[in-house]
């Protein structure tokens, strides 16, 4: 029987769908196998063993954190960068409150100490999500103490990318300073150790570490500066008078302070301290006395105060602010805190060392 021209139509049609059906199972074939390929390395990546650290930590497993990270080898690691500054030629900050200036022979010996102690308290800290009070016994703590804030003010984002060569990778993780609204990567260095990736270092943790402790210094500088205008406000200096004499302790060399305050604000002051910066023409600063008053100024009124201050003669500033006369020495007025009568207080944020 002759075939219609139909039925060959139908024919063809039937052939291109059976080709086209073809073609999207090798499509989805494709696909899926650079899918399960693309998992698998990933899943053997230094991106994943970054990932299965930050799951070790987060559900305090010591063992899951130890299988991707050499823990003695990195806190050598952190422990050196902490004994060397930026330019890799004077001591870090830390350094001098943990070992006091010790020599360098003298830190060869406390660095490996310092590093166990360091890797004992990193897997506690894993273990127990506590870090504890800072000190000398506690570096991780000290650590956080240094740079001026907690854990709790600071936000991990997440790998932002990586970089592989041979059995070397690096990682780089970003993280939020809340307080600050800045944000820092750290390079994190991996090795491949038989089947896994595990972490030997932090290449840039001492940079790091400075950034964000000048961040915060200049952020608390910045808050200073407004709460001392504040401050200077409420208690307003409306007299200084300066008289050299004998100490107060009828012995030696001394100086009287007379400054008269007028509280400007509307709550009683109950108490206040603040520093007298003496400087020169220059403005050089020549000697810094402390003072402090714990009697009530009411709000609107004014009260003159007296501080007697010994002299040192072997001291050049001291020397100074007692031989200068008053029109050629300036003086500054600091307020540090204000207390008033009502409980609330200003007081200036602690700059860290």
């Amino acid at each position: 029987m002759a075939k219609t021209p139909k039925t060959k139509a139908l024919k063809r049609t039937t052939v291109v769908n059976f080709i086209i059906f073809l073609a999207l199972v090798a499509v989805v074939a494709v696909a899926t196998g650079y899918y399960f390929y693309q998992k698998n390395r990933y899943e053997d990546s230094a991106e994943m063993a970054v990932h299965k650290i930050e799951q070790a930590i987060e559900i305090h497993n010591a063992a899951a954190f130890q299988a991707n990270v050499d823990v003695l080898g990195l806190s050598q690691n952190l422990v050196t960068q902490i004994f060397t500054s930026a330019d890799g030629q004077k001591e870090g900050d830390l350094l001098d409150k943990i070992t006091n200036s010790v020599s360098s022979k003298v830190t060869s010996f406390i660095k490996p100490m310092l590093a166990k102690n360091l890797s004992t308290q990193m897997l506690e800290y894993v273990t127990t999500g506590q870090m504890g009070e800072p000190g000398e016994d506690n570096m991780l703590s000290s650590l956080w103490a240094d740079i001026g804030r907690g854990e709790e003010y600071f936000k991990y984002i997440g790998v932002s990318k990586a970089n592989q060569v041979d059995e070397f990778a690096t990682v780089y993780v970003d993280f939020q300073r809340l307080d600050l609204e800045k944000t820092y990567q750290l390079a994190v260095g991996l090795k491949r150790v038989d089947d896994d990736w595990k972490v030997i270092n932090i290449a840039n943790f001492g940079t790091v570490l400075r950034q964000i402790k000048k961040d915060y210094r200049d952020l608390v500088a910045q808050a200073n500066h407004e709460l001392k205008n504040e401050m200077s406000r409420i208690l307003k200096v409306q007299d200084f008078q300066k008289s050299s004499g004998v100490s107060q302790w009828g012995v030696g060399k001394g100086i009287l302070l007379r400054i008269a305050f007028h509280n400007t604000g509307e709550k009683d002051i109950k108490s206040f301290r603040a520093t007298v910066r003496f400087v020169d023409s220059d403005g050089s600063v020549l000697k810094d006395v402390p003072i402090k008053d714990t009697d009530v100024l009411p709000a609107g009124e004014v009260a003159e105060k007296s501080w007697p201050v010994s002299i040192n003669p072997l001291d050049s500033g001291d020397k100074a602010v007692y031989e200068l006369p008053e029109e050629n020495l300036n003086a500054l007025v600091i307020p540090q805190s204000v207390t008033f009568a009502d409980g609330t207080n200003i007081s200036l944020m602690e700059l860290p060392e």
